[in-house]
């Protein structure tokens, strides 16, 4: 390998030392440990696992580790927040779906990477927009890997809150965290893809959102109907409810089966299984294709 020339200082962490350099005409990123470190074979490790992860097309190209320093690619863009600060609604999405993916990536392939719950300094966005997972310095082996339950708390947190607001949007932290604990639980392309599809909800369809968030505040017991959603919308389009319904991402995490008719007919829905069935288990009885005791059981926004 030829000669690193053009070597500076970039960056100090509490057990690295990062340089910038040339190396055949690219820029490359030198890591070494700080001599006055305790970690043994920390960087050593990071080449092992940036090795593994290069496989799966996540991170910063691996180029070389001589027992002493890992070279791999620099890259060049800005941190992840800032990136979305300036954001349309859809780049941003765009760039969450990203992340989210490669974090599903790793869960597959059992690497944990850490740090996705707060990773402000560890996701670089490119100028072309693509997202760049670096710092592989403490990602492990695990059964049963969390990444991206981790990255959904970083949404769910108040992180994000001001962009949001900048953008006109609101993402609900109660429905992402069900969500994460849905993927917890089973940890599939459904579960995964349930959690996009709130995001894509969320950022491009806030009228369809804002029914889903008076859908998920109905709770296990009860149950609305859509012109009461409508209604507590301010507005009296039942039927703009109804279609949104039909459009939920998330079912049964955001549960549209507890909606039903104005008569208390519990009708239909494309959320899988028997509407009758769910809401009985839930504790409401229903009797002809009616909820008994309809307007005790009628959630109240």
């Amino acid at each position: 390998m030829s000669a690193i020339t053009k070597r500076r200082p970039f960056a100090r962490g509490k057990r690295g030392i990062v340089e910038v350099g040339m190396l055949d005409g690219n820029k490359v990123a030198i890591k070494r440990a700080r001599p006055e470190s305790r970690a043994v074979g920390r960087i050593a490790h990071e080449a092992a696992m940036l090795q593994r992860v290069n496989s799966l097309g996540i991170g910063p190209r691996f180029i070389s580790y001589d027992g002493a320093e890992l070279v791999m690619a620099f890259v060049e863009g800005t941190e992840i927040v800032p990136r979305l600060k300036s954001a349309t609604p859809r780049k941003a999405l765009g760039l969450l779906q990203d992340v989210f993916a490669q974090c599903y990536a790793l869960d597959r392939a059992g690497l944990q990477k850490e740090e996705m719950h707060h990773p402000t300094r560890h996701v670089i966005v490119t100028p072309r927009g693509n997202a760049v997972l670096i710092d592989f310095e403490r990602c492990a082996l695990r059964l049963r890997a969390h990444n991206v339950t981790q990255f959904c708390q970083f949404v769910a947190s108040g992180n994000l809150e001001a962009v949001w607001e900048r953008m006109g949007r609101t993402v609900d932290a109660r429905i992402v965290r069900s969500l994460a604990r849905q993927y917890i639980g089973a940890p599939d392309d459904r579960s995964f893809g349930q959690v996009l599809g709130y995001l894509e909800m969320a950022l491009l369809r806030p009228f369809h959102h804002a029914v889903a968030q008076r859908c998920f505040s109905v709770p296990e017991g009860k149950v609305t109907t859509y012109a009461d959603i409508a209604r507590s919308m301010g507005m009296s389009a039942y039927r703009a409810v109804g279609m949104a319904m039909k459009r939920n991402p998330c079912a049964p995490v955001v549960p549209c089966h507890r909606v039903v008719a104005s008569d208390g007919s519990i009708g239909g829905w494309s959320g899988g299984g028997s509407k009758e069935a769910m809401l009985q288990k839930e504790g409401v009885l229903i009797r002809d294709g009616r909820v008994v005791d309809f307007e005790r059981k009628r959630h109240a926004f």
